[in-house]
């Protein structure tokens, strides 16, 4: 039954845009088709890693991008693929053919961003929020997606089969989703957002399903009972949602300060240990199954409109992240920067700290204490601790 409707869901979208060619007319016509991309470089220094620290630092390679975009009449697509160092990898960020239906209501079918959350995103800053590192910002899935915004309503209403990449498929991808022993299934979007004179607010809710494998039983053919396989017959399915409430905000003089907050909760329910694993970059990290998240971003704009230098935004974002389990210490991190803006080149000083944040600390898969996963349990008494990031980026 399951692997019937999966063909029922594909011959439906194949006739669906089949349907839709006769309405394409040639006064309709604009064609039109876009590259570009971008390269950026790090300097980074990582207080808590002698390897990079005691070499003051180390300047690398942070990623390589080409985009594309294209409009045949009332059709579209787009799509980004992006090249990181080899410990990182290289994937398709997105990738989706869409169609118009009026000016208003549009279709796009493919990897696409899940609209869930403030989009694109709740930072100011190169490294995100919270809500990126446990898979609710910027995050990308596989399905359908309809978008109708008439200017006074922004409305999403999303379908996602599975996360990109497909089953079974490997953590080397751009946005966090559950891995390992654990997939996505199916999934349910419904963001609504409402524009104000100078504000926006808007709400999401997200409901889905996740498969859960075994990953390993005895061999059933392993005379001396010790050799170990996976169990291809054992499942279970976990419920997963999550909700959000958002505003966006742009005061003072020709709107130089923008305020951006968000609160969210989410819950994959009865995992094992109250932990689900993640990946993304080629990395796995074990990450609370259930806490809220909430985040406060400002920044502030100074034009400059010099040969050199157009302008510069000033910025915190700061996040917090509540683990709804005995046990678990909480999860913080704060990034205080600047950025430049010169032509197509963009550049982010950053300073940014994490208590429990895997990414910024001795937590997780890159630090000395991987056993204290600064995203799940957490040390219990955790410093913080700081990275010190410049990234520079062309962008053509």
């Amino acid at each position: 039954m399951f692997l019937n409707l999966k063909k029922l869901f594909t011959l439906f979208i194949i006739l669906f845009f089949t349907c839709l060619i006769p309405f394409t007319t040639k006064a309709a016509l604009k064609d039109s088709v876009k590259i570009g991309g971008a390269v950026r470089f790090n300097y980074r220094y990582k207080a808590w890693d002698p390897s990079i620290a005691d070499k003051g630092g180390d300047f690398v390679f942070d990623m390589f991008a080409i985009k594309a975009s294209a409009q045949y009449a009332n059709f579209f697509m787009k799509a980004e693929y992006r090249l990181y160092p080899s410990a990182f990898g290289r994937f398709l960020k997105e990738g989706y053919i869409g169609y118009k239906f009026t000016p208003e209501l549009q279709m796009v079918l493919g990897t696409t961003q899940v609209p869930f959350g403030m989009a694109p995103y709740t930072a100011h800053s190169y490294f995100f929020n919270m809500q990126y590192y446990v898979g609710f910002e910027d995050d990308y899935d596989n399905g359908v997606k309809l978008t109708y915004n008439n200017d006074n309503w922004i409305i999403d209403l999303a379908y996602f089969k599975n996360a990109e990449g497909g089953s079974g498929a490997s953590n080397e991808r751009y946005s966090y989703d559950p891995v390992d022993n654990v997939e996505e299934i199916g999934q349910l979007n419904l963001k609504i957002e409402k524009p104000l004179n100078n504000i926006s607010i808007g709400t999401s809710v997200q409901y889905g399903k996740i498969w859960e494998r075994m990953q390993t039983i005895v061999d059933p053919n392993d005379p001396d009972g010790v050799k170990q396989i996976e169990n291809p017959n054992y499942h279970k399915k976990h419920d997963t949602w999550a909700v959000e409430a958002h505003m966006n905000g742009d005061f003072l003089s020709n709107k130089r300060l923008n305020v951006r907050l968000e609160a969210m909760y989410y819950n994959y329910a009865d995992m094992d240990d109250n932990i689900i694993s993640m990946g993304a970059y080629s990395s796995t990290y074990q990450v609370a199954s259930e806490a809220s998240v909430f985040s406060a971003a400002v920044a502030y704009t100074i034009p400059v409109n010099q040969k050199f230098l157009d302008y510069v935004q000033v910025y915190n974002d700061y996040s917090y992240m509540k683990k709804a389990h005995d046990g678990f210490t909480d999860t913080q991190m704060n990034v205080t920067g600047i950025m430049l803006a010169a032509g197509p080149i963009y550049t982010y000083i950053d300073y940014a700290q994490g208590k429990n944040q895997d990414w910024f600390g001795p937590w997780g898969a890159y630090g000395p204490n991987k056993d204290q996963n600064g995203l799940s349990q957490g040390d219990t008494s955790p410093n913080w601790e700081a990275w010190f990031n410049i990234n520079i980026g062309y962008y053509f």
